[in-house]
Order: C-alpha cells, then structure tokens, then sequence
C-alpha cells in the first residue's frame, strides 16, 4: 500500500529526529574537546526535537481528517478544547524528554553539590504527571458526558466533514441553543491552559538552559512548578466537565 503525503510527511519527521539522535551520538567525541558546530546548543536542539514531533502529530491528523489540527478535531468534527490541551502537553513533553536522551547520553545529570552523585536519567515532577493525569481525565470524561447529551438529543448537529470544524468552538456552547454564547468553563480552562502553558515552556526553556555546555552539563530532568497552579488547573477542569453536566 502506498503511502499517502501525510504518511510521508509523518516518515521525513521521524527520520529528521533519528537523524538529530544520530548526529548527537557522534559528537561524543568532539564535546570533550569542545569541538562543537555552532547550531548544537540545547535550546536549538530543543527546539528542532519540538516542532519534528509537532509536525508528526499534524501529519497524523491531516492523515485521519484532511486538516493539519486534525487531532485536535473530535467524532462530531469539532475543535476538543481537551485534545488540544493533551496534544500541546503532549508534544511539549515529548520533545524535552528526546532532548535530554541525546543530551544527557552525552554527560548524565549530576548532584552539583555532590559530583560524584549521578542524578536519574529523566526526573519528572509529581507536578508534570498530575497535570497529565488531570488531562487525562478530561480527555476521557468530556466524551462520556457528550454521549449523553447527544442521546437525550441535546447537542447541535454533528459537522459534516472535519472541515466544518472552527476554532470558534473552542469557546462556544454545543448544546441546541447555545451556539451562539460564550461558554464560561470552556473560556476559563483555555486562558488558565494557555498561561500554564506558556509558563512552563519558559521556565522548561530556562532549565535546560543550565546545560549548555554539551558532553558537560546534563539536564537535570524537568522543572518543578507552584503547586497553587497545579490547583488552578484542577479547578479549572473540573468547572469545565461540570459545566458540560448541566443542561443549558
């Protein structure tokens, strides 16, 4: 079977990130003494590892929906606040976590008040699998409620195509009569998804920045966060499940 433009769109990205993998590998050698291109920092390591994976999550949904944010488009062809959540984190995580594999096979992490200490090869923060269990949990839950609703006949009609789908319904309702209002759960978690978001983009951008020094400086895992933000999250997800719950 041959394959489609998206199949080998998805095939070009995985080979630019076994090729990234590859070249990091070979440069071992040459980051003892400092021998390095000037392109191999970590944050344009980073940065190619980050938008390699986000080209194959848009080839997998171009592949099933004819859209390049087709992943983000559920069963009725709309935009799901909660699969865009879970793809951004998603991609996000993925790429820091092939960042540090070519990183830190190069120079494990160590203790920098102990050297000697080798630190785990990827730390991640009870505050990064929380926010992926809550995501989670709207990921699957938000089809649950909407497979009432549409039973009880309560819901808008399904689009056609995936190319009905509008950022629009990001925040509008998707009851029968609500299309035309601002849905406050859905607004909610999209503004504190968005601030969380970009926060921890930052702050991962300002982390891995302390291991600049490749073959030297290992990345020390993920950063941590406030955990009164991991609350606002929650808050946030469940205001917006239960906003789907109450009929409108």
């Amino acid at each position: 079977m041959p394959l489609t433009k998206s199949g080998w769109g998805f095939l070009m990205a995985l080979i630019g990130l076994i090729f990234l993998a590859s070249y990091g590998f070979s440069l071992h050698d040459e980051a003892k003494s400092g021998k390095l291109p000037d392109w191999w920092t970590v944050h344009k390591v980073w940065a190619y590892s980050t938008l390699l994976i986000a080209f194959m999550a848009m080839m997998i949904g171009t592949g099933r929906k004819d859209r390049l944010l087709g992943i983000m488009i559920d069963s009725r062809n709309r935009y799901s606040l909660s699969k865009a959540q879970m793809t951004f984190w998603t991609i996000l995580v993925l790429g820091t976590v092939f960042t540090m594999i070519i990183w830190n096979t190069a120079q494990p992490p160590v203790d920098v008040k102990n050297p000697k200490n080798i630190l785990p090869f990827l730390n991640i923060p009870t505050f990064l699998w929380a926010l992926m269990g809550i995501s989670t949990i709207s990921l699957i839950g938000s089809p649950l409620i909407l497979k009432d609703k549409e039973l009880a006949g309560e819901l808008l009609p399904s689009g056609a195509t995936p190319k009905d789908a509008k950022f629009s319904d990001l925040i509008f309702g998707e009851e029968k009569g609500s299309e035309e209002q601002v849905d406050l759960g859905r607004v909610q978690m999209l503004l504190i998804s968005m601030v969380v978001g970009i926060s921890y983009t930052v702050l991962i951008a300002a982390h891995i920045g302390e291991a600049a020094e490749f073959g030297k400086v290992g990345i020390n895992g993920f950063p941590d966060m406030d955990g009164g933000l991991l609350g606002l999250i929650a808050i946030s997800h469940v205001g917006y499940l239960s906003y789907k719950v109450i009929k409108k």
